[in-house]
């Protein structure tokens, strides 16, 4: 899941390496190499379907790490929840 850490809630929104959606959004490839990154298989992100949950559940546990720089992720979520 992709999402911002704003106030009580966080808005998200599902990516999956199965199921077609939009938004295709690569495998990251990390300078540090393979470690903490799930994102490791090309998917797409449905950037129609916004998900809130609690922002306390985005915690070290589950995190995975940071959308690479150079990709319009960030422009695309931000022109999805805008609408």
């Amino acid at each position: 899941m992709l999402a911002n850490r704003y106030g009580p809630n966080a808005i998200l929104f599902a990516r999956s390496a199965s199921v077609e959606s939009r938004f295709a959004h690569p495998a990251h490839k990390h300078s540090d190499g393979p470690g903490r990154c799930r994102i490791d298989t090309d998917g797409w992100i449905n950037l129609r379907i916004p998900i809130n949950v609690p922002a306390s559940a985005l915690c070290d546990e589950n995190y995975s790490c940071e959308e690479p720089a150079g990709t319009s992720l960030l422009t695309e979520i931000e022109r999805a929840v805008s609408i």
